[in-house]
């Protein structure tokens, strides 16, 4: 039986927001660049090449007419031309586990990072695009007689394993905090989107730098067996 419980109070905790002011802004910045930095290296590391990576200041007046401001972001792969050819030995097309896998690395790499610096948890807002992603892809395995629920637990599993292996999240975090530096210092508006990005080629650089490289997520040649997991139990003859 689906044991709903710990998805739902892990991936959708939705903590209350803290009142708007110079510090949360900066803190909810900081947030939103781990989650695309997350996105970005898990992406890398599952054998894609990245078209770009950056996050969105969002201007404008609130009910009061202050000025206000949100953040969004985005960590776009390359087609598919660029990526890495994959057999995995799961009752799932090859395609929909990576991308279900690179949608949920970035609630996982944002979730750790709140835990760490004791921010305020909101995966139901900040994360709503990827879980209608994954949601998505669920809705397809029903319809096709296959069992969608076990697909989900599957890719947030595998997620939080990725952002617990320690070269990972040390480049999630060297390039969350590089992509944080770079949107700070992009100027205000008074009203509109200020887009602040950072080069694919630096996020490569951080990932090697890291010991990180392109595909090391994926079965080798000649192996189904997915890295992100314990490998199976040889039974002795």
């Amino acid at each position: 039986m689906l044991d709903t419980g710990s998805y739902f109070d892990g991936m959708f905790q939705n903590d209350p927001m803290e009142e708007e002011n110079v510090f949360t802004v900066a803190s909810y910045l900081e947030t939103v660049c781990h989650h695309e930095a997350a996105h970005a290296v898990t992406m890398y590391a599952m054998g894609n090449l990245l078209e770009s990576v950056g996050v969105c200041a969002n201007y404008a007046p609130d009910a009061s007419g202050k000025k206000s401001v949100c953040y969004s972001g985005l960590a776009r792969p390359r087609s598919r031309k660029g990526a890495h050819r994959v057999s995995i030995d799961f009752d799932y097309r090859a395609l929909h586990f990576k991308l279900g896998v690179t949608l949920a690395a970035g609630p996982a790499g944002e979730r750790r990072h709140c835990i760490e610096r004791e921010k305020p948890i909101r995966l139901l807002i900040a994360s709503e695009g990827d879980h209608h992603g994954i949601d998505s892809i669920v809705r397809t395995l029903f319809a096709r007689g296959r069992d969608g629920y076990a697909f989900q637990r599957l890719v947030w599993r595998a997620a939080q394993r990725i952002v617990a292996k320690p070269t990972v999240w040390k480049a999630i975090c060297d390039v969350g905090d590089e992509l944080f530096n770079i949107a700070a210092d992009a100027e205000e508006a008074e009203d509109g989107n200020i887009w602040a990005y950072i080069e694919p080629g630096d996020v490569y650089s951080i990932c090697r730098r890291n010991g990180v490289t392109r595909g090391m997520l994926l079965p080798s040649a000649g192996d189904r067996h997915v890295p992100i997991f314990p490998a199976p139990a040889v039974r002795a003859a």
